[in-house]
């Protein structure tokens, strides 16, 4: 995982990249309140390339998308 200011630069990069903007509802990301999300998540092959990332406000998207995610996965 990675960690520090190489993690935070990249979180950076990828908000700006959107505009500042949540990925799939597309309001303005506050600080704070909004998660660097893995597009394929890591336990199913997904990197930490930021072309595999994108930026979710934490509620509802980013929680709604986990808990889409976990639901995937209780199904196998």
């Amino acid at each position: 995982m990675e960690r520090g200011s190489g993690w935070m630069a990249k979180r950076e990069r990828v908000a700006l990249r959107h505009g500042y903007r949540c990925a799939a509802c597309d309001r303005v990301l506050m600080p704070g309140a909004w998660e660097c999300d893995h597009i394929v998540p890591r336990e199913q092959g997904g990197s930490n390339a930021e072309s595999n990332l994108q930026p979710l406000c934490k509620d509802p998207c980013h929680r709604e998308k986990s808990a889409r995610e976990a639901h995937q996965r209780a199904k196998g």
